[in-house]
């Protein structure tokens, strides 16, 4: 049990959105990345899993959310 004094960390965020159409998506603090096809979007999303070191999820809508785990 930790009584106290520790550190206190976000342990998972969204750090990216990755999104085939605006509407799709609503504002937020994590950045939003619009492409214009399918493989520009798998593109995009594995280099900034690659320089974020997250995981990507799809949402099934044209949305792929980035996650810090």
């Amino acid at each position: 049990m930790n009584t106290g004094g520790g550190d206190v960390r976000i342990q998972e965020a969204i750090v990216a959105v990755v999104a085939l159409r605006r509407e799709a998506v609503a504002g937020g603090a994590a950045p939003v990345f619009y492409v214009e096809s399918e493989e520009e979007q798998q593109r995009v999303a594995f280099l900034l899993t690659r320089i974020l070191n997250a995981f990507a999820h799809d949402l099934g809508n044209g949305t792929l959310i980035l996650v810090k785990h």
